[in-house]
């Protein structure tokens, strides 16, 4: 069994590639987007891409969010803490969403130019990381009506 092999047996039972798959494929033709997902990560660069996005994905995930509250007759937006699982599908929704809003032809294109602008601090993911942010940060007086 060859090295690639092998990163492509472990790759396929990582959690974060099985999310990334399921929300990028089309008619349940899961497998055809893993393929074209590894491989793209293997020509891509001769670093592990792999753990490359798997860490670029893990530094987008918010740790906050807001949810509305109501209090009195007015609703705030508050800042509410986030489960690790629903963050790492944020920052993977936000991935996919930059990947099917390009113009380009193509999964493959798309992908890579996606995976560039994420590398490059640009990109849908990036922007959607720091709205979310900014707006828990703007919010951030009224976390005392967390607890009512």
């Amino acid at each position: 069994m060859t090295d690639n092999q092998k990163i492509m047996k472990v790759s396929y039972k990582s959690s974060v590639c099985e999310k990334l798959a399921s929300q990028l494929m089309r008619n349940g033709k899961k497998k055809k987007v893993l393929k074209v997902i590894f491989s793209l990560l293997n020509d891509y660069n001769e670093y592990s891409s792999f753990c490359m996005l798997t860490t670029l994905i893990y530094s987008l995930k918010p740790s906050l969010e807001t949810r509305k509250v109501r209090k009195g007759s007015k609703y705030y937006d508050v800042p509410f803490f986030m489960k690790k699982k629903r963050s790492v599908l944020l920052a993977l929704r936000w991935f996919t969403k930059g990947v099917k809003s390009r113009k380009e032809v193509g999964l493959r294109s798309k992908f890579i130019l996606e995976f560039e602008d994420l590398i490059n601090g640009t990109g849908t993911a990036y922007k959607e990381a720091k709205i979310l942010k900014k707006r828990v940060l703007s919010n951030t007086l009224y976390s005392h009506y967390r607890w009512k």
